[in-house]
């Protein structure tokens, strides 16, 4: 835990150079005491920080330094492969320490880089939300509890209803992952040889089984997705004809 902190103060310092001992007391979650502490340690490894007193004071890292703290973890490289997902889908998924700890790497690697031309990043500018409006009570299952058994390539057992059933049943499936589109979370699965679409919001429990999925040869969710998605959409759009108004002559 200590060498996870030194690494983060280090980053933070990189990225602004000078802290207050509040502002990363704060920021790291601990006290004043163990922030001077951690800064004693560093100095001692040879890294040029330092705390200046006064009332400008703080703790400064010497704008020389070059710190080989942005070589990122492969958990941070996941989370970062998948940059589509916001906030809170990130939370839900599990990735949002790792993402965090991407994130002030990059800013790290940014601020000791040359200026860019335009002050401002794209994460500054762009924000993604992927709720849906007025969106729906949250699906019984967790996408978390589903994400991490996917891996594995297993066969589940699921108990879901169709949208046309009143009632669940149970039905054995062969996974090929999840997919968030436009706030809804789907299971793409084959059931019984059929690529379906199994919305999580109506996915009432499952359990991962000894045999290993049987997908079909070639596929991926990529591709897998892509043709249930045209299917879908074809399936339901809606053709409407409107009739030539006539026109009626009136006699006055």
């Amino acid at each position: 835990m200590k060498a996870s902190r030194l690494l983060h103060l280090l980053l933070l310092l990189q990225t602004r150079q000078r802290l207050t001992t509040t502002e990363l007391a704060a920021r790291l979650e601990v006290s004043r005491r163990t922030v001077l502490r951690d800064v004693e340690a560093l100095s001692t490894a040879g890294v040029p920080v330092y705390a200046e007193r006064g009332r400008n004071g703080g703790i400064v890292l010497l704008p020389s330094a070059r710190l080989s703290a942005s070589h990122l973890e492969p958990p941070e490289l996941e989370a970062l492969s998948v940059a589509g997902l916001d906030s809170a889908l990130r939370e839900r998924m599990g990735l949002t320490a790792a993402w965090e700890s991407a994130e002030r790497k990059i800013a790290a690697r940014q601020a000791a880089a040359p200026e860019s031309p335009s002050p401002l990043r794209l994460a500054d500018l762009v924000l993604v939300d992927s709720t849906a409006w007025f969106a729906a009570p949250e699906a019984a299952v967790e996408v978390s509890d589903l994400a991490s058994p996917l891996r594995h390539r297993r066969r589940l057992r699921i108990l879901y209803r169709r949208s046309a059933e009143s009632q669940a049943s149970t039905r054995v499936v062969d996974p090929y992952g999840i997919v968030a589109k436009s706030g809804r979370w789907y299971l793409v699965a084959d059931d019984q040889g059929d690529s379906r679409l199994l919305a999580l919001e109506r996915l009432s429990a499952f359990e991962q089984l000894d045999a290993p999925a049987v997908l079909q040869p070639g596929e991926t969710l990529h591709t897998r997705w892509a043709v249930l998605k045209k299917r879908t959409e074809e399936q339901d759009r809606v053709s409407v004809t409107i009739p030539t108004p006539l026109h009626y002559a009136v006699d006055g």
